[in-house]
This record gives structure tokens, sequence and C-alpha cells, in this order.
């Protein structure tokens, strides 16, 4: 967990220091590309936890063959899809440009490249999360936060911009998608079986995950998009700084939801129960997200000057705010986490629910802050409220059988 947190150390330095040296209104514009980025990928990280589940119930009746079948498909299916996807956004780079209020469509064209190995990666880091590898996890996620910021910033400092800081993404992609290749594969040196998972189980779990994910990004990620189109630049800026660091609150207490998800999958799959496993990691979950919350509160303006600078100081007056918004968002990570190693439906459906009534409460309000904060903090702390009284207060949903793999 503590390589996995200093990863994320990096991510928010990169933003830190590219925002010092692009400054409010281009700094806007990469934190929109980067929403871009990750909500394009984000079904597609269905793939991580497809091969993280179906690797954990495999590995559980030791059937190594199968699991280096499904990561050859798996790879080799995201690599075509990914190809055709990037294709396609370097071609509408120029119109994405236009919408965005870009002056270049050169960084849609670096996005739509680092697009390629981030569509890929997840299957990689599924197969290592699946394994319980959480050095190798670790390890990956270090490396990807140390060369994108290296790169990144590298290139915004020779005078690249915008497009500079995005190649960063691009770069870290590949380099670790090569690294998350060999710590798997270093672990498979079996023959291939084939797969005898149902094809239907697979599926619909496929496509439960992608909802999720999807979900999940929209919930967390819409309201900079907003911003950046709807708000002056200035202020889209400082709404960026505010939502970036704030997603500190989100990320800190991540490596619990994946740590708990392999083994959540294999209990399930072997009929044991998981409610106290989801109650002490909400505890962890809640303890670390509400601290850094309470520090956001108590010194704002300070934070933002010693990250971002002086030029981002109006920022302060939302972060805590944005901090309690996320701390819902980490919880509901964790919820959703926590069904799908059930493979149940229900918690999915909330969040489709409520994406639906953000973007329509983000669309039709005035362009303010505070109130987008609001929005954010209502919908994510609304699902958490909503699946409490959907569910029945339970921890455990209802058992369901876990997939047969013969």
């Amino acid at each position: 967990m503590a390589a996995t947190t200093g990863g994320s150390f990096f991510n928010f330095l990169y933003h830190f220091v590219t925002g010092r040296l692009l400054g409010p209104a281009d700094y806007a514009a990469l934190t929109a590309l980067i929403v871009v980025l990750n909500t394009v990928s984000a079904p597609m990280t269905l793939s991580q936890m497809l091969v993280s589940d179906v690797t954990a119930r495999l590995l559980a009746l030791n059937s190594l063959g199968q699991i280096k079948q499904l990561m050859r498909q798996m790879v080799a299916g995201l690599a075509l899809l990914s190809g055709l996807i990037v294709a396609g956004i370097a071609l509408a780079s120029r119109a994405i440009g236009e919408l965005m209020r870009l002056p270049s469509p050169l960084p849609v064209v670096i996005l739509a490249l680092a697009i390629g190995p981030v569509l890929i990666l997840p299957s990689l880091t599924g197969g290592l999360q699946g394994w319980q590898d959480f050095r190798g996890m670790s390890l990956s996620a270090l490396v990807a936060g140390a060369v994108r910021l290296a790169i990144g910033v590298g290139l915004v400092w020779i005078g690249l911009g915008v497009s500079g800081a995005i190649g960063g993404f691009f770069i870290s992609g590949l380099v670790t998608v090569g690294l998350s290749w060999f710590l798997l594969t270093r672990r498979l040196r079996v023959p291939s079986e084939p797969l005898t998972v149902k094809l239907g189980a697979l599926l619909r779990f496929s496509v439960q995950a992608a909802l999720a994910t999807l979900a999940f990004t929209l919930l967390t990620s819409i309201d900079v998009v907003f911003a950046r189109r709807l708000f002056l630049p200035e202020q889209a800026g400082y709404y960026s700084a505010a939502a970036t660091l704030g997603k500190v609150v989100l990320y800190l207490p991540g490596p619990v939801a994946m740590l708990m998800f392999p083994k959540s999958s294999a209990r399930h799959a072997l009929g044991l129960s998981r409610a106290a496993m989801l109650r002490k990691s909400a505890l962890v979950t809640l303890g670390l997200s509400l601290g850094v919350t309470a520090i956001f509160f108590a010194w704002p303006p300070d934070i933002i000057r010693f990250l971002f600078g002086p030029e981002f100081a109006p920022a302060g007056q939302w972060l805590g705010t944005y901090g309690l918004a996320m701390s819902g968002a980490a919880l509901v990570n964790l919820l959703m986490f926590h069904y799908l190693a059930a493979h149940d439906w229900r918690f999915v459906s909330i969040m489709l629910g409520f994406v639906v009534a953000q973007v329509v409460a983000l669309t039709l309000s005035a362009p303010a802050p505070l109130f987008y904060i609001i929005v954010v903090a209502a919908s994510n702390w609304g699902i958490v409220l909503a699946s409490k009284v959907w569910l029945g207060g339970r921890l455990e949903p209802e058992p369901l059988p876990a997939q047969p793999t013969e």
C-alpha cells in the first residue's frame, strides 16, 4: 500500500508542478483532457475487474494454464480495440479541440496516442491483482507516476505546454505496460489451457464492471469538463486546482478497495461471508478521507498556495467542501468493488441513476463553482444513502452462485 500511495503522490506532484508551470487557464485545459482520457478508458478498466475476478477464482482452483490463456486473449483483444479507438480520436482531434476551446488539435492527437497503452494496462494490472501480487501492482503504480512526472514536467519545462504535459501519460503508459507484462508472465511459465469459465457469466460481469467504472468516472470528473466549457478560463483553472487536490481524499484510501476486491471475490467463490471485511475497510476509508478533509477545512489557502502557487489562491475557498464530496466518493468506490465481487447489479443501478441526475443538475444550473461541488457531494453521498435504503442496510448482499469453472 505504501508504494501505491507513492504512485499517487507522484501523480499529484505532477499536477502541482504542471499547474505552476502552465498557469490557471492552460491547467484547466490539461485537467479537461485528462478527464477525457479517463472517461474513454473507464469502460475498458472492466478488464482489470474481469481479469482480477476470474484470476482469483481460477487461482483458488490452481488452474494456472487457464489464467495464462485468459491473459493472452484479453491483451490481444484490447490491443486491437485500442488501435481503433486511437485512430477515431485522432481523426476527430480538430473537432474535439474546438469543443474544449483549445488553440490547437495537437494535445488531442497526443491524448489519442496516450489512450493506447492506457486501455491495455488494466488487464495486466487485473492479473496481478487477482494473483494478490500487491507488491507488483504497487511497483507498477510507482513507476507510472515517476515516469509521468519526469517526462510530463520536462516537456512542459522546455516549452511544449499542454501537449508536453499529456505526452507524459503516453510515455509512462508504454513503460508501465512493459513492466506489468514482465511481472505477470514470470508467474505463468506453464502451458496454456482452454478456458472453462462460461462465456455468458464473463459477458454479464464485463457489462456490469464497464458500467460501474464509467459511472464512477463521470461522478467524480464530469464537473471539471463542465467547468472548462462554461467558466471563465481563470475561474476554470481555480476550480480544476481545487478538484485535483480534493481528489487526494478519494485516492488516499483507494488501495483499501483494491486490496479488498480479490479477497472478496475469493471468499464469495468459496461461499464465505464478506461483511466483516467490508466493515473494517469502510472504517479505514472513512478515517483516511475525513482526516484529510479536516485538514483542507483548517488551512485551505495555505495548502493551495504551497502546492500550486499564489496564482491559484482563490481555489482555497472550495477545497474543504470538495474534500467532503470526495469522502462520499471514497465510500462509493469501496461499495462498488464490494458488490462487483459478488456480481450484484443493484449498486451499479444506483450509481447510473445518480450519474443522470448529476449531469442534468450541472446542465440546468448556472455556472457557479460552489453549486457544482454541492451537486457532486449530493450525488456521492446520495448513492451511499440510497444503497442503504434500497439494500436494507445489509453489508452482505444476497448470496449468489459462484461462477462455474467447469
